[in-house]
């Protein structure tokens, strides 16, 4: 009785929605459907029956639509065109919402309206969470897409200073039926009709609601009055409560940064990736970190630990904020700013342009040339740099380096073989029916053999903390030289996970996998362009696959001769490839899945790419 009281005053529907009964054949079962506007409708089913009844529902005003169990969240059989089939257990019934097929979701007339004024719909937080739930799971950086979704609750409302408009940061907590709750930031704004408008034309994606006065909410990082606001909260000692917590700003810097100026001074930055970022004139850089968990950000942590060590291809770090969680000890960073790096763009996108010009030009791909020279030179000697500084701890003792041991070469060849299982498993699921995934799909102890002595022979070499998510885009060119960024990890795992100890190795097989990467998207970019005859694809391939294997020689002879005064990775050379073998292999695998999930058209790279490892 508790739960249906809950549900009823969680939907609005259930209780002022028009109600429309059905009438199905059977008489021993009550059917209606209750619509509001703004909400999604709602589907009740009862069994007036002390015996288990068959009933035929007349739902084609709802086809293509997903009934969705409310108390458990179970999806049940899209409804078609013709009539919709249950079984009720004696007395039994459902209630379902009745969820709209993902293609009518999200256009402007499909948004609610949330009524009273500013203040009255922050404290309103059933209708606001209600919106929320529809806007959420469309966003890039929101994690829990493959899971259900019990509930979307906002546990805090932090009202954020702004000379000319309403800002506050939300506090969402998600809850789903299986596993540990999520929480995102999400900052808000009040649009008036012509910024709602702008919005909705050129970021439709980033208006949460429609309020009755006509304005609208928005994701304040859309406009740059919102993200002003978010910036601003971190490069002062301000701090704003909530009705639970807090939100304190920090500088990091002995001399005060430089004044925010303007909301004319932040340029929004147009892709949406795992968080949300503005650049801020020419001077700054900031971060606001979506998913949110206790305990301190790894791309506040590792920066500031390599600038104390002299490392100076880092941004330096200028500011943050974090915010006070319920039920955690710890507060969350939320906002991060950094130095901006004056740069000629990423490497991936330089060398995918390099890559192609020497195709057009030439039909092939040389290693030897100036530009893929340089590139597997400085990425070898500053990656060793960079691990060479993380390894020292300086005054922070877990910093420190570790010893292998022969547990944890365990653990990591277990890690290996569970991704090898997941990854065959993804394959047999997609129905790839490809030569490249042979080797692969053989039996586990086959596939991982030659790494079998990492279970009896304990290799020399130190776990240190590391970039963890090391790849070209990581990596941006200034000039002659390069600036790494972006050290908070995989934004998959968890921050305790992502601040494990691990061998420097990690990022190098990250840097030769994305190498890989970019040679193959250059030939097939080449290709598509028709700049390649058919007759000459093979052998363009191969050229890819002799520039590939001469890059990471080259790349990983650098930094092994950089790196190995500091005894982090083992002395001999067999060793050391091993390791690095295990890694990319690692990794190699993971693409694998991320492609057949995200980008099935690309997933022949990393499968061609896995089976060379593996037969070789």
């Amino acid at each position: 009785m508790r739960q249906l009281i809950a549900l009823r005053k969680r939907h609005p529907v259930l209780a002022r929605g028009d109600i429309e009964f059905l009438e199905p054949e059977n008489p021993h079962v009550l059917a209606f459907v209750r619509q509001l506007d703004g909400e999604t409708p709602f589907l009740c089913v009862a069994n007036l029956s002390r015996l288990a009844q068959d009933v035929e529902l007349d739902l084609r005003a709802f086809a293509q639509h997903t009934p969705v169990e409310a108390f458990g969240q179970t999806r049940f059989a899209q409804v078609g065109d013709g009539n919709y089939h249950l079984t009720l257990a004696p007395y039994g019934f459902f209630w379902f919402t009745l969820q709209p097929p993902a293609a009518q979701v999200g256009g402007s007339a499909d948004l609610p309206t949330l009524a009273g004024n500013w203040a009255e719909v922050m404290r309103r937080r059933a209708p606001l969470g209600r919106a929320l739930a529809r806007w959420l799971p469309s966003r890039r950086w929101y994690a829990g897409k493959e899971l259900r979704v019990r509930e979307i609750t906002i546990d805090d409302t932090i009202p954020l200073r702004h000379p000319d408009t309403d800002v506050a940061l939300l506090i969402v907590r998600v809850s789903f039926t299986e596993g540990d709750d999520h929480r995102y930031t999400v900052p808000v704004m009040r649009a008036q009709a012509r910024v709602a408008n702008a919005i909705s034309a050129d970021t439709p994606s980033a208006v949460i609601a429609h309020l009755a006065d006509g304005e609208a909410l928005v994701d304040a990082m859309a406009h740059p009055e919102g993200a002003y606001a978010v910036v601003g909260a971190a490069l002062s000692r301000r701090v704003a409560t909530g009705r639970h917590g807090s939100l304190r700003g920090l500088p990091r810097r002995s001399r005060p940064a430089a004044p925010l100026g303007s909301p004319h001074d932040v340029h929004l930055m147009g892709v949406e990736q795992s968080n949300s970022s503005v650049l801020v004139g020419s001077a700054y850089i900031a971060k606001l970190v979506r998913r949110l968990e206790a305990g301190p950000n790894p791309d506040v942590e590792l920066p500031a630990h390599l600038a104390a060590q002299g490392f100076d291809h880092v941004p330096g770090l200028v500011a943050t904020a974090s915010v006070e969680l319920q039920d955690e000890r710890a507060p969350a960073d939320v906002v991060v700013v950094h130095d901006a790096i004056a740069n000629d763009g990423d490497l991936w996108t330089w060398m995918l342009d390099e890559l192609a010009l020497e195709i057009e030009q030439t039909d092939t791909l040389d290693a030897t040339k100036d530009s893929s020279a340089w590139l597997a030179d400085v990425l070898g000697r500053r990656t060793a740099e960079l691990h060479v500084a993380l390894g020292t701890p300086g005054d922070d003792e877990s910093m420190a380096p570790q010893a292998f041991t022969l547990l944890w070469q365990r653990s990591l060849l277990q890690t290996l073989r569970n991704g090898v299982r997941a990854t065959q498993r993804a394959i047999r699921r997609a129905g790839l029916d490809v030569a490249e995934a042979d080797a692969l799909l053989r039996p586990v102890d086959d596939v991982l053999a030659r790494f079998d002595r990492l279970r009896t022979e304990k290799l020399d070499a130190r776990r240190i903390r590391v970039h963890g998510d090391l790849h070209l885009g990581q990596v941006l060119r200034t000039g002659n030289d390069i600036t790494f960024i972006d050290f908070e990890g995989e934004p998959g795992q968890p921050i305790g996970e992502r601040r494990l100890l691990r061998s420097p190795l990690t990022d190098l097989a990250g840097l030769v996998r994305s190498l890989d990467y970019a040679g193959r998207s250059a030939v097939d970019t080449a290709i598509a362009r028709g700049l390649v005859a058919d007759a000459d694809v093979a052998e363009l391939d191969d050229a890819r696959d002799a520039w590939t294997t001469a890059m990471r020689r080259t790349m990983v002879d650098r930094y092994v001769t950089t790196i190995a005064p500091a005894d982090l990775i083992p002395t001999a050379r067999d060793d050391a490839e091993l390791l690095l073998d295990v890694y990319a292999l690692q990794k190699g695998l993971y693409e694998i899945r991320y492609e057949l999930a995200n980008r099935p058209a690309w997933v022949h790279w990393p499968l061609a790419a896995v089976g060379d490892m593996i037969r070789r």
